[in-house]
């Protein structure tokens, strides 16, 4: 039992590291979402069309107070920003923390007692198989 609780450290110290990498994930998932183009197209020199009918410019849809907000809110948390990862950094960390719960599956199937340590065995592996990995072929599916 004190080697599965050694386990079970481990794997919450991996499970950390995977909590870690869903958050910037997100992060980077919403600013190449904040940072992508509206997809209506702008015309921003000529007004209006032969017919005399007026064409839809970037000003008619500009909210002035949503962009002060904005820009206040990333004054405001500038200095709490860590540096972003870029979309390979992720993929290569999905990859390390899909290497280390693999290890932890390996060992654990190493592992051998009695019926009170394969209950154990059996909640850690199915908790990696079941949730874990799931997640980072979610994140995997994501960064594609």
């Amino acid at each position: 039992m004190h080697v599965l609780s050694e386990v079970q450290n481990i794997s919450d110290t991996v499970v950390a590291k995977l909590d870690i990498l869903e958050v910037d994930v997100h992060h980077l998932l919403d600013s190449a979402k904040a940072d992508s183009p509206n997809d209506v197209p702008l015309n921003s020199y000529y007004h209006f069309d032969s017919t005399g009918k007026k064409l839809k410019s970037k000003w008619d849809s500009y909210d002035v107070d949503a962009e002060l907000d904005k820009v206040d809110d990333d004054t405001a948390t500038s200095a709490l920003r860590r540096p972003t990862s870029s979309p390979d950094q992720l993929r290569r960390k999905v990859g390390e923390l899909e290497h280390e719960f693999e290890a932890i599956l390996a060992y654990l199937d190493t592992v051998r007692g009695d019926e009170e340590v394969r209950i154990v065995r059996k909640q850690l592996v199915g908790a990696i198989n079941d949730t874990y990995l799931v997640t980072l072929d979610r994140l995997k599916g994501q960064l594609a």
